[in-house]
C-alpha cells in the first residue's frame, strides 16, 4: 500500500508542474494539493508499520473504570 502512494503523489506533482507549465493554475493547485495528501498517507503508513501498537493498554483502562465503579 505504501508504494501506491508514493506513485500517486509523484505523479500527481509532475502533472501539478505540467500544468503550471501551462499556466493552468487551478489544476495545477488541485493536483499539488493531492499529491501533498498523497505523500502524507505514505508517511502515515509508514509510521504505522514502524510503531507498534502497545498491548494492554485498553484492558488497563477497563480495569481501572471498573475499580472506580465498585467504590
Amino acid at each position: 500500500m505504501r508504494s501506491v502512494w508514493t506513485i500517486a503523489s509523484i505523479l500527481c506533482l509532475i502533472a501539478a508542474a505540467v500544468f503550471l507549465l501551462r499556466e493552468n493554475y487551478d489544476a495545477a493547485f488541485v493536483l499539488a494539493s493531492l499529491g501533498a495528501v498523497a505523500w502524507i498517507l505514505n508517511y502515515r503508513f509508514t509510521l504505522r508499520q514502524t510503531i507498534p501498537e502497545p498491548r494492554g493498554a485498553t484492558e488497563v483502562e477497563v480495569d481501572a473504570s471498573e475499580d472506580e465503579d465498585e467504590k
